[in-house]
């Protein structure tokens, strides 16, 4: 077996729990076809295990992660914007900062005719006298 992208994983373990509340690991690993250690350490992260009880050995969603995706969509977009910051950061640290401001569009080229220099501004006041 080999890992899927975590963000796929994270995916398909909630379209699980969208069926169904409690999965025993085993169930888990055959529905994702994903090791076991990482599958564990995924799951650590969005869900809890039940130690005890009824549902002793299966996995439940932690709360904040239960309802219409709202937990999932949060998550979801934290990992896009570490995405974003983190290939911007291998982009600088790959061109250098001189190459990010070179592809930069300059205000050098703007021609004055595309400031406003309002002249008019003694036209606009009034005289006050005393």
């Amino acid at each position: 077996m080999t890992r899927m992208p975590r963000n796929q994983l994270l995916d398909a373990l909630f379209a699980l729990f969208r069926e169904r509340e409690q999965w025993p690991i085993k169930l888990l690993r055959e529905k994702t076809q994903q090791p076991e250690v990482y599958l564990k350490e995924v799951l650590s992260e969005i869900a809890t295990l039940h130690r005890s009880g009824e549902f002793n050995g299966t996995w439940e969603l932690m709360p904040s992660f239960k309802g219409d995706g709202v937990g999932f969509d949060c998550c979801r977009d934290a990992l896009q914007r570490a995405d974003f910051f983190s290939s911007f950061y291998v982009q600088i640290k790959a061109e250098g900062m001189s190459q990010l401001y070179a592809s930069q569009p300059s205000n050098a080229d703007a021609s004055m005719d595309d400031y406003d220099d309002d002249d008019d501004d003694e036209d606009d006041m009034e005289e006050v006298m005393e």
